[in-house]
């Protein structure tokens, strides 16, 4: 038992540290899903095992904690990410419209250069 709950909760830290956004791949739900699965079975089990079940599911109780943790900071930092680029857009658009009208009389003088 303490092999499984090892390999879930690496498995888990594993999938942590990769660069691939959480609520994106597909082994970190796959972890989480197995997780609650295993902590299903030992809420259920009938021994304690000289505390170790308890233990054992205190970890996988953790290993959950942390793949919500995961999937919750990435909404969040998509979010904030969603908000900066927002914010490049607005200003991109003003200077463009800044751009835009500086064009406009750019245009203008030169016609009435011509004009004179």
């Amino acid at each position: 038992m303490r092999r499984i709950v090892f390999t879930a909760l690496a498995g888990t830290f594993l999938f942590l540290a990769t660069p691939v956004r959480a609520e994106d791949d597909p082994d970190l739900q796959t972890a989480k899903s197995h997780l609650q699965a295993a902590r299903d079975v030992l809420q259920k089990a009938p021994h304690d095992y000289s505390g170790n079940r308890k233990q054992a599911l205190a970890h996988v109780k953790q290993a959950l904690t942390q793949i919500d943790q995961a999937l919750a900071f990435d909404a969040k930092r998509d979010r904030r990410q969603g908000h900066k680029e927002q914010k490049l857009d607005n200003k991109l658009e003003r200077r463009e419209n800044k751009l835009e009208h500086e064009l406009d009389d750019v245009k203008k003088h030169r016609d009435q250069l011509q004009n004179d």
